[in-house]
């Protein structure tokens, strides 16, 4: 079984105490000086000098790791050229859910605390970064390109996103002047645009059936190589895989709007509305599943003026979703959608959370 304890200060409030695993840590400043610290087991604790310690709830107080991290076993990920692929494109992506994200920054790595996120990237000439939040400043020189991130509303920290590769990008406006982007590798901008052209319908009818406007200052989609999962709805800027970039052919047989739905649904539960703890994973994949219908049966016009609902795939839908979750529940196991007894936090990502949840919805 696994517990949640809350702990970003010891009860005696002497000790910062962060997630971390496989880091080297340099130093540590606290209030701009120096300061003690010791990594233990799969944590940094970093002393608070003895003027800080008589703090009141509230108050605030900074700090900062110098660090270095080489090959991270999780939650950075590096792709490229290989005997067998020699001309691979090399990119880098990261993925934080559930608990991952601390093999590569020093981070409190738990869903029941958010934070606002900046991240300064520095790459190769030719390769963009991307990360959550607006981006406030981009600067090319000689042989390097510069990228600064910042993201203002409050996330958790398993949604904090970094990609890196040489894309294609481009965007469109949506409604309120929302800045959607797109990013896919070189060449591939044709199957880009079929997989993902729906969003910002999407984005409309999920501000219209939520009642609550999309949250963040821009929306990016990124296709990556290698991509461990379908998707990962990092807030402001999801990571799909490019497995779901299709040709014109393979277009008439699978839609990528499923996937596309998914993630865009996430920004508003899972990203604005988090799960307290992991039991509670339905609050995110339940309503993210929900949401796959609620495209489908959205009115929609087609290119010739017709206006329509696609209530009959909807309910097709959800027909599948139920086959899959009884053949989970008659072959495997069988547990309430919350559930909070568990190994490791994504045995509960089954059919049970996504599929039921949905349907229960």
């Amino acid at each position: 079984m696994t517990h949640a304890v809350e702990r970003v200060f010891t009860s005696d409030g002497t000790w910062i105490v962060l997630d971390q695993e496989g880091i080297d840590v340099q130093s540590v400043a606290v209030q701009g000086a120096g300061a003690e610290f010791t990594v233990q087991d799969k944590e940094l604790w970093i002393e608070i000098p003895d003027r800080f310690k008589n703090g009141k709830p509230g108050d605030k107080l900074s700090f900062s790791v110098h660090y270095s991290i080489k090959n991270p076993r999780r939650g950075l990920y590096f792709t490229g050229p290989d005997s067998a692929q020699p001309d691979k494109p090399i990119q880098v992506w990261s993925q934080g859910q559930d608990q991952d994200n601390h093999h590569w920054f020093p981070t409190f790595d738990y869903p029941n605390q958010k934070a606002t996120v900046e991240l300064k990237v520095t790459v190769p000439k030719g390769f963009t970064a991307i990360s959550n939040g607006r981006l406030t400043h981009q600067q090319t020189m000689a042989q390097k390109s510069e990228f600064h991130y910042s993201m203002t509303s409050p996330i958790v920290t398993y949604l904090i996103t970094l990609v890196i590769g040489e894309f294609e990008r481009w965007e469109e406006r949506g409604a309120r002047d929302l800045l959607i982007e797109y990013f896919v590798a070189r060449g591939r901008k044709a199957e880009g645009v079929r997989s993902f052209k729906n969003t910002p319908l999407m984005i409309q009818a999920f501000e219209k059936t939520t009642g609550v406007s999309y949250p963040y200052e821009k929306y990016a989609q990124v296709a990556v190589q290698d991509f461990i999962f379908g998707g990962m709805e990092n807030a402001s800027a999801t990571t799909q895989t490019d497995l779901t970039l299709h040709d014109e052919r393979a277009a008439l047989d699978f839609s990528s709007d499923p996937l596309v739905a998914h993630e865009l649904a996430h920004q508003w539960f899972g990203d604005l509305v988090t799960c307290r703890d992991w039991s509670h994973g339905w609050l995110n994949e339940g309503f993210a599943t929900f949401f796959e219908r609620v495209w489908y049966e959205h009115k929609k016009t087609d290119a010739q003026g017709k206006t329509f609902h696609s209530a009959d795939e909807a309910a097709y839908v959800s027909y599948q979703d139920l086959q899959d979750y009884l053949s989970e529940d008659r072959s495997k196991y069988r547990r309430p959608i919350v559930c909070s007894t568990y190994e490791a936090p994504q045995d509960l990502f089954d059919c049970h959370l996504y599929q039921k949840g949905g349907l229960v919805l």
